[in-house]
């Protein structure tokens, strides 16, 4: 009766050809440098290492922010247009703005 309880798990033991392991690890390489691309603001439509914006996507910045700062409603969310993050420092930038002059 007391074999009956108990229970096997087995698993196979997998050996990894080296081969497998590069290629897996140079796909994540490839992936994570994407990522910080994205994050960096860096795409096919801007220029490489430019992360100024222009006064006039400042200036819809500071307009996107105003709307949604006097907004009453609480489930409205920041339209900033493509988020990049030269775009996330800018509209910090702002908010720390308006508080400052508040």
């Amino acid at each position: 009766q007391r074999v009956a309880l108990v229970k096997n798990a087995a698993q196979i033991n997998e050996e990894l050809e080296p081969e497998l392991v590069i290629r897996r690890l140079k796909a994540e390489i490839h992936r994570l440098q994407e990522e910080v691309k994205f994050l960096k603001g860096e795409n096919e439509n801007e220029e490489e290492g430019s992360d100024a914006l222009l006064p006039e996507q400042r200036k819809d910045l500071v307009n996107a922010v105003n709307e949604y700062v006097d907004e009453q409603d609480e489930r409205i969310q920041l339209k900033m247009g493509k988020i990049t993050l030269s775009r996330i420092l800018e509209v910090q930038s702002i908010f720390k703005e308006a508080v400052l002059h508040a």
